[in-house]
């Protein structure tokens, strides 16, 4: 993992004491090409989310949907979030259309509901989309933390209390790490409230735009 990502890892969990093997690994990016982003639906490229959220050099970006809103959907304690699926489909697709290999991609979240709306949104690229705990031991290049949890009580639930699955979702990324999630919600549970202080820190952060999930076409990006 570069020295972003390894960032979070060592502050929340290894108490500093990772360190990047070389120099090289400490400053991995990915390699995109951002002349071939789609423009959103009003205005032009730069203007838009995808396009400042990638273009951003720091190994480490968090996308607040407390603005778009986008809120849980709760069925019988099944929890699922349609429109973080969405958000998360843009950017697969815009990371696609930057000519990043959808090999190169994982999306992870706790949630199995919220892992099925991933997948049937996601499948025809290519792209793998895992629970947290299947994704332990492996890796890629970039990866998408789905975090799925958005609500008026600001109450995270217990699966995101979880420091060992926090540490797994961390530590899969090597060059780009995304999380797409409520801030004001996270903020409900003591290890995600430090992750988010550590986002303030850093500037990694940014707030999404009211309905950013209606914000860009979302055409097949091989075509």
């Amino acid at each position: 993992m570069n020295e972003d990502i390894m960032e979070i890892a060592n502050t929340l969990v290894y108490s500093h004491r990772l360190r990047c093997g070389t120099s090289a690994v400490a400053t991995a990016a990915l390699a995109l090409d951002l002349g071939k982003l789609p423009p959103p639906l009003t205005g032009d490229v730069n203007s838009g989310w995808l396009w400042r959220s990638l273009v951003r050099s720091q190994g480490v970006v968090f996308l607040d949907t407390d603005a778009v809103p986008a809120r849980e959907q709760l069925n019988n304690e099944v929890v699922s979030n349609p429109t973080e699926a969405a958000i998360v489909k843009l950017l697969v697709h815009g990371l696609l259309q930057a000519a990043v290999s959808s090999s190169s991609i994982a999306i992870i979240t706790p949630f199995r509901a919220q892992l099925q709306l991933l997948r049937e949104s996601t499948r025809r690229w290519g792209v793998e989309a895992s629970t947290v705990d299947r994704f332990q031991g492996r890796d890629k290049d970039c990866v998408i933390v789905c975090f799925t949890r958005s609500n008026v009580a600001n109450d995270p639930g217990k699966l995101l209390r979880d420091w060992r699955r926090l540490n797994v979702s961390v530590t899969r990324a090597k060059k780009k790490l995304f999380f797409v999630g409520s801030c004001s919600t996270l903020r409900g549970c003591a290890a995600l409230a430090a992750l988010l202080d550590l986002v303030e820190e850093k500037g990694w952060g940014m707030a999404l735009p009211v309905g950013a999930h209606l914000t860009y076409p979302c055409r097949d990006p091989y075509s």
